[in-house]
């Protein structure tokens, strides 16, 4: 146009119009958006002062894109398994791919601008691989080439599954081992791992290899593996091996001569209860036996004295053994005791009857130093006995519904005196010491000594040491010390 030309020119193409200004002589509009195709253009100017209305009509062509990018990402390829080759486009792009590999084509259809091929599992070997995308009204065709390898397959699968079985019943832990088409591979090692130790094993003629398990009961964590060769990968599975027992008990805990017994139900290999047979039981050395009732129980009855022991039961029909801990509770619960002379201290003992609960109100006897005593439980259970005999060591012995248990009872000196050795006039001292019940020294005590029948009395200091010099003549001699009605003697040596 003129470039003094003023105003506006309408532009109209695919339908639709558009009003562009004028500036220095141009009018541009930029239409975005139009898909590939041939147009007409109309442009119309409507004048001014200076020049009369215009238009004109002229065509052009959009051409599809042809630079655009196709990325292409090819996974390995291997032997009999299906693989995806991924095309990726413009986001926009829509239409298919097809992938052509040894003289087949395979399509996929373009979503998003992604493409997935799956190309079906080929034989080993070397490939040309024609990659085409159909191009849609915006993107052009597109063609890329390239090649491919197929490697061989040594992938394997080893079959094999937790084991649940009966103490002994013939189960075997059974692998099998195929390649990749399910094909079984013989003559290969099989490894087993139960309880830490290795067992090997050699597949058959179908790939199956298999291993006794003579376990005792319980549960086992197994690796199965197999190490791979130059044909074939390696591969290992964990499973659990678990044993269940032919002999069914819990462990027991009694009260001392209760009726409580111990029961263990017995099966056979089958898991079938073992009714009228036959058992055995061994507990402290002594062996039992015994007849199982119909529901494959057997019973033995305890009679030990209060401890801790080993129950073994035995299964005559799968050969199991188990053992079970008993735990006989004691009616008297007591502890030994230790005290100072004529303190308040007393032997107590807590008394429970066969049911398990306090024995209250129930009479005790105590037999300590030849003399027996009877006593009642108080509302704890408890039962007491004051022990006022002379410093030393006695065995009590508490007894109720037929058990007696013995204690320890150590009675320590108030007046603590020691026998001397000593030469003539050397100037050792002969000493005494008084204690409270609690074993504290006691000050100011007036304490006696009588040696060679002569009396001497003392006072105490403040560790509660009474001291009496010796000046006697060489020999040997008996010194008695006396304190609160309480008399001790020792022997003085003078060389």
């Amino acid at each position: 146009m003129p470039f003094d030309a003023t105003g506006d020119v309408t532009v109209g193409v695919d339908g639709k119009e558009y009003n562009v200004a004028i500036e220095n002589g141009k009018a541009v509009k930029t239409i975005a958006d139009l898909k590939a195709n041939d147009y007409t253009v109309t442009v119309k100017y409507s004048g001014d002062n200076n020049y009369n209305a215009n238009q004109n009509t002229t065509e052009f062509t959009v051409s599809k894109i042809s630079d655009y990018n196709m990325n292409i990402t090819v996974p390995e390829f291997k032997e009999g398994v299906n693989s995806t080759i991924n095309v990726v486009l413009p986001k926009d792009a829509t239409g298919t791919v097809t992938v052509e590999i040894g003289g087949k084509n395979y399509t996929a259809n373009v979503t998003d601008g992604v493409a997935n091929v799956i190309i079906p599992g080929l034989g080993v070997g070397d490939y040309n691989i024609t990659t085409t995308y159909s191009g849609d009204a915006k993107y052009d065709l597109m063609t890329k080439k390239g090649n491919i390898t197929v490697i061989p397959n040594v992938d394997v699968n080893l079959d094999v599954d937790d084991v649940v079985m009966v103490y002994h019943d013939g189960t075997r832990l059974v692998a099998k081992l195929t390649d990749y088409q399910g094909k079984p591979i013989v003559n290969a090692t099989i490894y087993f791992n139960i309880n830490g130790v290795n067992y090997a094993r050699t597949t058959d003629a179908n790939g199956t290899a298999s291993i006794a398990l003579n376990l005792e009961s319980g549960a086992y964590p197994v690796i199965v593996a197999y190490n791979g060769s130059a044909s074939y990968s390696k591969i290992s599975k964990n499973i659990t091996v678990t044993i269940n027992p032919s002999i069914i008990a819990d462990d027991l805990v009694k009260m001392y001569k209760n009726d409580t017994k111990f029961s263990a139900k017995f099966l056979g290999s089958d898991g079938k209860v073992l009714a009228n047979t036959t058992v055995k039981f061994n507990i402290n050395g002594v062996l039992y036996t015994r007849t199982t009732n119909n529901d494959g129980v057997g019973s033995l009855a305890i009679n030990l004295r209060p401890g801790e022991y080993v129950l073994t039961a035995y299964n005559p029909v799968t050969g199991e053994q188990q053992g079970f801990n008993i735990t006989v509770k004691s009616l008297i619960v007591t502890q030994d005791l230790t005290k100072y002379y004529m303190n308040a201290s007393s032997f107590q003992a807590t008394i429970y009857d066969k049911n398990g609960s306090l024995a209250v109100g129930k009479n005790v006897t105590f037999n300590i130093n030849g003399v027996f005593y009877t006593r009642t439980a108080d509302e704890n259970g408890v039962v007491s006995l004051a022990i006022n005999l002379r410093p030393g060591e006695y065995i009590i012995t508490t007894i109720y519904e037929g058990l007696d248990i013995g204690n320890n009872i150590v009675v320590l000196p108030t007046l603590v005196t020691h026998d001397i050795n000593m030469t003539y006039m050397d100037g050792s001292k002969f000493t005494a010491q008084t204690l409270d019940g609690h074993g504290k020294p006691l000050a100011n005590q007036n304490v006696s000594f009588n040696v060679n029948g002569v009396f001497y009395h003392k006072v105490t200091d403040d560790n509660g040491f009474a001291s009496l010099t010796i000046r006697l003549m060489s020999g040997k001699y008996i010194i008695t010390s006396s304190w609160n009605d309480f008399q001790t003697g020792n022997n003085i040596t003078i060389s």
